[in-house]
């Protein structure tokens, strides 16, 4: 069933390439790094989502198989890789919320200090989440110079 989880990352990728890379190339070309940022977003996220996607319908398909096969261990490599997508998504979510906070505080701190640059940076990275989520409809996973990304996002190892 690994067939299915890598049919997700690969159609994560396309998707991704088609509507990230486009966004990515308006960015370059137009010299505006922001968007040369959400571009690069969404192919990121587009690729995490299809991941976690193939690899849940990869683990549910060991599951039913291992179930109607009598095959204990079809069915725990299921769960395993049901867990593991799980665990990757919550992380993915709880890092998101962490950035939310974050460029919050960066926003409220920015303009109570009389500090425009670092109110538009924080509200840069929460326009960029609001628009990656938007396009890819999954997790948002968004990195640059100074924000950090999960670790475990990596949905070709189980």
């Amino acid at each position: 069933m690994k067939r299915i989880k890598e049919a997700g990352i690969a159609i994560g990728a396309v998707a991704g390439g088609i509507i990230g890379g486009a966004v990515s190339l308006a960015g370059k070309l137009s010299k505006v790094e922001v968007i040369e940022e959400l571009g690069d977003g969404i192919v990121d996220s587009a690729i995490l989502t299809g991941g976690l996607v193939g690899e849940a319908l990869s683990g549910t398909a060991d599951m039913v198989s291992g179930g109607i096969k009598k095959d204990a261990k079809r069915v725990a490599e299921g769960k395993r890789e049901i867990k593991h997508a799980a665990k990757t998504t919550i992380g993915n979510a709880v890092h998101n919320i962490g950035m939310i906070g974050e460029s919050g505080v960066e926003i409220a701190g920015g303009l109570a200090r009389g500090d425009s640059e670092k109110a538009l940076k924080g509200i840069k990275t929460l326009a960029k989440m609001a628009a990656i989520g938007l396009v890819t409809v999954g997790a948002v996973k968004i990195s640059h110079k100074e924000e950090k990304t999960p670790e475990d996002t990596d949905v070709g190892e189980v």
